[in-house]
């Protein structure tokens, strides 16, 4: 039973890390083509990330010992240099992930700072904040907040450096928080789609582009919703 626990805790986990760029950023994103072409992608996306992630799944299950990762696996299917290979193949295809969140949780926290946080900060926090920002306004007359590059260097040096710590705790407390916070997060996003449901715009229900156009879109698309699935 404690063995299910914990599957299930690592399963909430991974739901609410694919909540944010998963569910709701990249497909919106994608969304923007066009519903019908979304629709295609998904028959086209479903069998290429279930049957992979199922394969690699059971390259590592089979391996002799419950700790083993795919370093190890590779190891002991095809020998110490091809496992190598294997390795820097599989650091390339999660590097660039990493690399977007990182991108995307530093734009956030960046926004945060000076939108939400700068409003509520006291007089001599607040003139800090605003000298570090570099302040422009868009074509729209919306306002741009962007730190200056040491600041924004800083900023993400300090935020990778965070998660790193967390990532040495023990992963039975990482595990428990993360479910902790799954529940609240569903909630939310349950009753954000509620809210939502009065500005439905459902002429793109209707709406289907012409073949150029549509191939187009696949095309062009495809890698965001398989990188969203990942």
């Amino acid at each position: 039973m404690k063995s299910y626990k914990f599957d299930t805790r690592w399963m909430l986990s991974l739901f609410g890390t694919a909540v944010g760029a998963g569910i709701l950023y990249l497909p919106i994103r994608a969304g923007t083509g066009g519903f019908w072409p979304v629709v295609a992608m998904g028959f086209v996306i479903f069998p290429m990330v279930y049957l992979s992630h199922r394969a690699l799944s059971r390259f590592v299950s089979q391996a002799s010992g419950a700790d083993k990762d795919i370093t190890h696996a590779a190891e002991e299917y095809f020998g110490r240099n091809t496992a190598l290979f294997i390795s820097v193949l599989y650091f390339f295809a999660i590097f660039p992930i990493c690399l977007a969140y990182c991108v995307g949780i530093s734009n956030t926290f960046e926004s945060f700072i000076y939108h939400q946080f700068l409003p509520l900060a006291s007089a001599d926090v607040a003139e800090f904040i605003q000298s570090i920002y570099q302040v422009s306004t868009s074509e729209n007359d919306k306002v741009v907040a962007n730190l200056f590059p040491f600041y924004r260097a800083l900023l993400v040096f300090i935020l990778v450096s965070l998660f790193m710590i967390v990532m040495l705790l023990s992963e039975e407390l990482i595990t428990r928080i993360c479910e902790w916070l799954v529940y609240p997060l569903c909630a939310i996003l349950f009753l954000f789609s509620l809210y939502l449901i009065p500005h439905w715009n459902l002429e793109s229900f209707t709406h289907i582009p012409h073949f150029k156009e549509f191939i187009t879109i696949v095309w062009l698309t495809l890698p965001v919703l398989v990188f969203s699935f990942n």
